[in-house]
């Protein structure tokens, strides 16, 4: 999973299934959801802290509400990340459903 324009299904990296008389299970491994979630967590305040050690080189005054914005984006990479795993989790969910009901 390298965006979150492709499909959900793409976040997961490994399925096995089960499959018995009267039930369909899945386990998976979320690998794609955890590659984007360590990028979305990592690239923007990493992003900020290079532009900030740059510009010190330019003006020697420090800004503290770039840390403000680091802080901030900590917070809402959580909830991206969170939506990464619902909609891999749902679409693995629905192909469950159309496996079974396909029975």
């Amino acid at each position: 999973m390298h965006s979150n324009q492709q499909p959900a299904l793409m976040g997961a990296s490994v399925l096995h299934f089960s499959v018995s008389e009267n039930s369909v299970g899945v386990r998976a491994t979320l690998g794609g959801v955890t590659t984007m979630k360590k990028f979305i967590y990592l690239f923007p305040p990493i992003l900020v802290a290079s532009l900030l050690i740059m510009t010190s080189f330019l003006q020697p005054a420090f800004f503290p509400w770039h840390i403000l914005w680091v802080l901030l984006w900590a917070g809402v990479a959580l909830f991206i990340g969170r939506s990464f795993e619902r909609t891999t989790n749902q679409a693995i969910d629905r192909l469950v459903r159309a496996m079974a009901q396909a029975k």
